[in-house]
């Protein structure tokens, strides 16, 4: 299962989950450069320089720390959960966690766990808006008695500024336009909201209609958002492309399961 995709150094990072391994391949051709083994479970890179950048794992109860110019493993950081998308600011990670109600922050220098920060359940993926706040998604879970939320915090502090009570049963992919002011995420439809707004509440930016909508990202190239149509799980999955009004601006057909997009340009 090949997880998610990353660009760094004129190398593109496939992070390949099933097989417990990454391929630096070629963004021309995709021919392999090298392979970096040791992992449990892959899931997402996040970046720090040349000689460092962290991975998140499910079922390894860590972070991995690698040095992707040498292309190994270099550390293991502890730290409870499953985790997934991770986000570095202001000398911070910050580390989903998707079957626990925490989200996880760790110290870049030290590589150290410096805080914990009480969410819903099944954080998931994250953005920074214009004003560096760190938005959060949180899938809930129906067991627990928790549904979808979206919350914004305070990087500086590590405080919660606002919950948003998404009354899903389910939501996953949060990503943001080109200009950090508006966010866009998966709940069966595609919803949106306006960063800048303390007071905007989530509008419907693309009906399902059927669809199974799988997949979400925002081309900064194109200035579009692009989401995936998994249809049955078992064909190639459809893309569709939305202008910022909303408007299809095409569609094409990609790879079966089409969840994560990695947008390149020479």
């Amino acid at each position: 299962v090949c997880q998610s995709a990353s660009y760094f150094d004129n190398k593109v990072f496939l992070v390949v989950n099933n097989s417990q391994k990454i391929e630096l391949v070629s963004p021309v051709d995709f021919k392999v450069i090298q392979t970096i083994n040791g992992f449990h479970s892959p899931r997402y890179i996040t970046w720090v320089s040349a000689v460092k950048a962290y991975v998140s794992e499910y079922y390894a109860n860590s972070i991995k720390v690698i040095n992707p110019t040498a292309g190994n493993i270099t550390g293991s950081i502890g730290c409870a959960g499953w985790h997934d998308e991770m986000l570095l600011t202001q000398g911070k990670l910050y580390i989903t966690t998707v079957n626990r109600d925490k989200l996880y922050v760790l110290d870049e220098q030290t590589n150290e766990l410096r805080d914990s920060i009480t969410l819903s359940y099944g954080s998931n993926s994250m953005v920074t808006d214009a004003q560096d706040k760190l938005w959060v998604l949180c899938t809930g879970d129906a067991i627990r008695g928790t549904t979808a939320r979206l919350y914004r915090i305070n990087t500086a502090y590590d405080t919660v500024e606002r919950v948003i009570q998404l009354n899903k049963p389910s939501a996953t992919r949060l990503c943001i336009n080109k200009s950090r002011t508006r966010l866009y995420w998966i709940a069966e439809d595609v919803y949106s909201i306006d960063a800048t707004d303390s007071l905007s509440s989530p509008t419907h930016f693309v009906r399902a209609q059927g669809r199974m909508f799988y997949g979400l990202d925002y081309n900064p190239h194109l200035d579009e958002l692009w989401v995936s149509d998994a249809i049955d799980y078992t064909q190639r999955s459809v893309v569709y492309r939305y202008r910022t009004d909303g408007t299809p601006a095409g569609q094409f057909k990609a790879g079966i399961n089409t969840g994560n997009m990695l947008f390149y340009e020479k």
